[in-house]
């Protein structure tokens, strides 16, 4: 077992230690740099533990399965009917991912996404910085890329049709299960070790650079703060846009609008640390949902890069459509992603010796049930 364990280190150390340098690092500047209270910090910990709870309690299903199904076997009774298709499932569907290499891969990956916990105290870093001044050169680069208006002129004429955004309102907050899911199963259940470390890396990587490195040096808030935050810049076409999405908002409540008045009362409230604090260049909701398109494609299921696919330009046009961002934002998170999926598939086919799409055979050891079974 301790070469599965060593095989293990092999694959997620680096991305472990990278993690928790990041972790470090954002820490002391939080505590040592800005003065925040340490006890403050406490709050990523307790995001930590509620993801490493959720994370296990997918895996030990699995397990509490596989036990079951020995205990099952051991009734007389035979393999016939009921028992033989439950025999089926387990040999074919839960087995495989309950075994020792499988426990070793699941826990370090957990490991390095729990690291990512402080990613909510680096972003919470923006409000005292006070450094929110790039949305003028946002509006005026956004006009450039679009034809001298911005993508949220040309998008306009979906607020004549409030059920198409409340419909996009309600796709785009599920953004937080389908990503949560799919890295999930990703950490768990992908076997191809190319495919589960390169995503893994893109995604703590993102969350480094785009989430908070780039969040801080290109601070923006978006067109849904610009009068608050910028009462004296000409809004342009924004106003009238903002004005019809308020008013599809007073017809029935958007969870978007919602949320902005939340982030926007944490922003103004006594607490030194925002958990949460308000950013829009570059996107980590347009990162993330571009990262899961190249994920489905690397799997190379018609149906699962049709729904990310679908998913992603639900996921872009609402970040515009919802005052979120600017269109750029979402451009600026594609190109990084697309370089860090590359960069990181290279590197990592290089490592191993594997080519691009060869699929490793799960690795063979005892499973964790095998004292259980007759």
């Amino acid at each position: 077992m301790s070469g599965t364990w060593k095989q293990s280190w092999h694959d997620h150390g680096s991305l472990i230690v990278v993690v928790f340098a990041y972790y470090l690092v954002v820490s002391g500047v939080a505590v040592f740099g800005l003065g925040v209270p340490a006890r403050e910090l406490l709050q990523g910990v307790g995001y930590a533990l509620m993801a490493l709870l959720i994370a296990f309690a997918f895996w030990g299903v699995l397990l509490a399965l596989a036990y079951g199904r020995a205990i099952f076997a051991a009734v007389p009774g035979g393999r016939k009917g009921f028992t033989q298709r439950l025999h089926t499932i387990f040999d074919q569907i839960i087995h495989p991912y309950t075994t020792w290499p499988v426990l070793a891969d699941t826990i370090l990956g957990t490991v390095a996404i729990i690291g990512l916990s402080q990613f909510f105290i680096g972003k919470g870093l923006l409000p005292l910085l006070d450094n929110y001044h790039w949305d003028p050169m946002m509006i005026h680069w956004e006009e450039i890329f679009h034809g001298g208006r911005s993508a949220m002129d040309w998008l306009g004429g979906l607020y004549a049709h409030p059920w198409i955004i409340r419909a996009i309102d309600k796709i785009y907050i599920l953004w937080f299960p389908v990503m949560f899911g799919t890295t999930s199963w990703v950490v768990f259940c992908d076997r191809n070790r190319v495919r589960r470390l390169q995503y893994l890396w893109v995604y703590c990587v993102s969350w480094m650079v785009i989430g908070t490195g780039l969040a801080i040096t290109l601070a923006s808030v978006g067109p849904i703060y610009l009068k608050d935050f910028y009462p004296d810049l000409p809004l342009n076409g924004y106003t009238a846009h903002l004005a019809a999405l308020q008013a599809i908002h007073e017809q029935t409540p958007l969870r978007a609008l919602d949320i902005a008045v939340t982030l926007k009362d944490l922003w103004g409230d006594e607490t030194k640390l925002d958990m949460n604090a308000i950013s829009a260049m570059p996107s980590m909701h347009v990162a993330v949902a571009w990262l899961l398109v190249l994920y489905g494609f690397a799997v190379r299921r018609w149906w699962v890069m049709a729904f990310m696919g679908a998913f992603f330009t639900t996921i872009m046009v609402g970040s515009v459509v919802l005052g979120w961002h600017y269109a750029i934002d979402g451009y600026v998170s594609i190109v990084i992603i697309t370089g860090l999926w590359a960069v990181a598939g290279w590197a990592l086919r290089r490592k191993m010796g594997e080519k691009a799409g060869q699929k490793p055979d799960i690795q063979s050891a005892a499973p964790l049930d095998r004292a259980v079974q007759p």
